[in-house]
């Protein structure tokens, strides 16, 4: 027995004490494991960034074209990269939702954030090699963008005549830019369209049915407007070379200005390809006669005065295409003969 402050305490025996210690350490060491068992699993869980994993994200982000770009990639990009591309897209998203509110206000007047937009859009597609896969073409990975073809008709056909136009390649280079703004446009819209077929009863969800409704509309409207100024600007930009209709020709004068050949010689060998390219409008003119005529001798074989006149056809744009034939012929022979002694 001891006091303290004039009150005893009963000593505790030492065999108790140390019982005690063993309790109370076996405990905590039981929790610990406990907590550290618990904490690992939580982290396992947050930390689970394998493919499978991020592939099971359906529309992960609020902008659809951005889930439309997710929803063509992720199964062909992998590994870290695949993860790399999610964050990459992640902050994309929120450039294009501020995007959309600038529009909505109409405060991107010049259209400054939006082709900064686009241009980081086309980063990423680039970056992980994906314009095979967003663009929908058939092609090797090792293509660049530059090599894939626009899959919409029109804006193939629109893109055909950019580029028989002359422009320079500055322009041209630009112009592509804004082609490939309308084409993922088109793509957009076509994921839109997908995701409402995909909504098993519309009566479900009237508020997001009537949302995509008004998405597929505006991005339609977009669309039509994105034409109108292609058509715009592949019309207003200046042209360095002559309007060359024809591809040949166009090719020929390529090829011509990769030569060494004098200013004078230069405009010489253009007005020989004007000069073709007229021959080539001529012989285009009969072809269309000759395949009216023989239609018309299909429908009605008993004008014999008509045959006379299909086979006068027939003659003469056989003799205009020998002759462009061996035009053409001696254009590219003159125009090769220059590039080999280029190469010299």
């Amino acid at each position: 027995m001891f006091s303290i402050a004039s009150k005893t305490v009963p000593s505790v025996p030492l065999v108790v004490m140390l019982f005690l210690y063993v309790i109370v350490t076996q405990l905590i060491g039981f929790s610990n494991c406990k907590i550290n068992k618990y904490s690992e699993e939580a982290n396992a869980q947050f930390l689970d960034l394998s493919d499978n994993n991020l592939k099971e994200h359906e529309n992960p982000f609020r902008m659809k074209k951005v889930n439309a770009l997710w929803t063509k990639a992720k199964n062909r990009v992998s590994g870290p990269h695949l993860a790399e591309l999610f964050a990459d897209l992640k902050v994309h998203d929120k450039y294009e939702l501020q995007l959309k509110k600038m529009k909505a206000e109409n405060s991107d007047k010049d259209g400054s954030y939006e082709a900064m937009v686009l241009k980081n859009y086309l980063k990423i597609i680039k970056q992980y090699d994906l314009e095979n896969v967003y663009f929908g073409n058939d092609v090797t990975s090792a293509d660049k963008r530059t090599d894939v073809e626009f899959t919409d008709s029109k804006l193939k056909s629109l893109w055909n005549k950019a580029q028989m136009a002359g422009f320079s390649a500055e322009d041209l280079s630009t112009l592509k830019d804004e082609f490939w703004h309308q084409q993922m446009k088109i793509q957009e819209l076509e994921f839109m369209k997908s995701q409402k077929n995909d909504i098993p009863d519309p009566a479900d969800n009237s508020v997001d049915t009537n949302e995509q409704v008004s998405n597929i509309k505006k991005s339609k409207t977009e669309i039509k407007d994105g034409y109108l100024r292609l058509e715009e600007l592949v019309s207003s930009l200046p042209k360095n070379d002559p309007l060359f209709k024809d591809s040949r020709v166009h090719q020929l004068w390529a090829l011509a200005k990769k030569t060494n050949w004098s200013e004078d010689e230069l405009n010489s060998f253009k007005e020989e390809l004007l000069h073709f390219e007229n021959r080539l409008t001529k012989q285009s003119f009969y072809k269309e006669q000759l395949d009216m005529s023989a239609q018309k001798i299909e429908s009605d074989l008993k004008d014999d005065n008509y045959l006379d006149r299909h086979r006068q056809l027939e003659e003469k744009h056989e003799v205009i295409y020998k002759n462009i034939k061996k035009l053409h012929t001696e254009l590219k022979t003159k125009v090769t003969k220059a590039l080999k002694h280029l190469e010299l």
